[in-house]
């Protein structure tokens, strides 16, 4: 029932980029503002905040340690001059699989567990210790949590810095068929819930450096957009966007 932009760019295969996508989702989903699902699209009707099971579909803000800046920025210098630079870019790594080229980058925690097993041992582990109530910034995961995945992050971003980098170019989008895509957006379903306030929903007032996470997340949204791109006939993203409502 919640789905980043950049994942339902995935699920469509990128054939259509960011801002075209953007311009049909409110037709089906809201965002939050500020909290822990924030400028993620969460489907008409469905209330993260009453139902705990949408503490996996929460945000992870990572940022890599500033000492790691050095080894990033040599690490965008090669993919540069391989031509992979604008390629990574254009198709965002949303489960934390590759070096991460932002200052921040916003995940699901869903897609980091996806990628990467340890996370979900993290998750297992918690198990059902969740907050008695969503809380405004740590939503239903203990802060304890979300500092544990963060340290996990941290640790793989320096072991896969130590490491060459492969500039083999990725491999395309899978063309699985309908029946592999209606089984994953099964499994992204969740428990119904009351409806949330609609598209300007707002969660409380956040940390005092929240706006400029959200703002440095709005500008990478905004390098992957094309503004004289659109989509003459969106029976791609209608009929995706159909599914993530009915999930």
């Amino acid at each position: 029932p919640i789905w980043s932009k950049n994942a339902v760019c995935e699920r469509l295969r990128f054939k259509y980029s960011a801002n075209a996508v953007g311009k049909h989702l409110p037709s089906v989903a809201y965002r939050f503002s500020k909290g822990p699902w924030r400028m993620m699209w969460i489907r008409y009707g469905y209330d993260p905040r009453k139902d705990k099971a949408s503490a996996q579909y929460q945000i992870v803000m990572y940022k890599p340690p500033r000492n790691a800046s050095e080894d990033l920025n040599a690490r965008k210098s090669t993919l540069q001059t391989a031509g992979l630079l604008h390629q990574r870019q254009t198709r965002p790594d949303i489960r934390f699989e590759r070096v991460p080229l932002k200052a921040t980058t916003m995940y699901q925690i869903c897609d980091i567990a996806t990628g990467n097993p340890s996370v979900a041992d993290i998750l297992g582990r918690n198990g059902e210790q969740f907050n008695a109530e969503c809380h405004d910034q740590a939503g239903w995961y203990p802060k304890a949590v979300k500092d544990k995945i963060k340290k996990y992050m941290n640790e793989t971003l320096r072991e896969r810095l130590r490491k060459p980098l492969d500039t083999a170019p990725p491999p395309p989008p899978s063309t699985a068929g309908n029946a592999e895509d209606d089984e994953e957006e099964a499994d992204d379903s969740g428990p119904g819930a009351s409806t949330a306030a609609g598209a300007n929903a707002v969660m409380s007032s956040g940390a005092a450096n929240e706006k400029e996470e959200e703002e440095e997340e709005e500008e990478e949204e905004s390098e992957m957009e094309s503004d004289d791109e659109d989509i003459t006939n969106p029976n791609d993203i209608h009929q995706m966007l159909r599914s993530l409502r009915n999930s």
